[in-house]
């Protein structure tokens, strides 16, 4: 699913200032990002968007 992600995740990196180590270990459930994964009605796809504590 990392490649349909590729986007978001390229986002997020921008957005956060942050590599990509960084982002998969802070990317955890109670860690310091907290992932929303979610799937379009339309075209189908997977999208990523996170919120920061």
């Amino acid at each position: 699913m990392e490649e349909e992600l590729a986007g978001d995740l390229s986002e997020i990196m921008a957005t956060y200032n942050m590599p990509k180590e960084k982002l998969k270990e802070w990317l955890t459930n109670d860690g310091a990002l907290q992932g929303y994964l979610f799937k379009c009605v339309h075209c189908h796809q997977h999208r990523l968007t996170v919120d920061s504590n």
